[in-house]
C-alpha cells in the first residue's frame, strides 16, 4: 500500500495530472501493472489512489496541476479560468442519469417518472 500521507499536497496533485495520463509516478515504486495492460487492468491500480487524492485536495487544486503541468499555463491563467468557469454541480453526472433513468446492463432503457430525483432508496 502506498502512504500518501507524507507528500504534500502539490506532490499528491502532481501525482494525480501522471494518473490521470496512466503513468505511475515513480515516487510510488514499481509499476503495478504492464504498460501495455488494458484499461481495466490499469484502472484497478489507479481509482483508489485518484479517490483518496480528489477527496483530500477537491477540485480547485487537481485542476490548477492540470492547468500549470500539464497545459503549460500560468497561475494568473489558471486564476482567471478558475474565477470565470462555470460552477459545477457536487453530484456527479453518472449520479444524475441513475436518477432520471432505470439502468439495467449498463445501458439505459427506460425513462422513469421526475418524482424518481427525491427517492433515495435508488441510489
Amino acid at each position: 500500500m502506498i502512504d500518501l500521507s507524507k507528500y504534500t499536497d502539490w506532490e499528491l496533485a502532481a501525482f494525480s495530472v501522471k494518473l490521470n495520463c496512466w503513468e505511475w509516478p515513480e515516487e510510488f515504486g514499481e509499476c503495478p501493472y504492464s504498460a501495455d495492460a488494458l484499461f481495466t487492468d490499469a484502472s484497478q491500480f489507479i481509482r483508489p489512489i485518484q479517490y483518496v487524492i480528489e477527496k483530500k485536495l477537491g477540485e480547485k487544486l487537481l485542476l490548477k496541476a492540470w492547468h500549470l503541468l500539464k497545459l503549460g499555463r500560468t497561475e494568473e491563467q489558471f486564476e482567471e479560468w478558475w474565477s470565470k468557469r462555470e460552477p459545477v454541480l457536487s453530484v456527479s453526472a453518472l449520479a444524475i442519469l441513475k436518477k432520471i433513468y432505470k439502468c439495467s446492463n449498463g445501458r439505459i432503457n427506460e425513462r422513469v417518472p421526475i418524482g424518481f430525483l427525491n427517492d433515495k432508496s435508488n441510489d
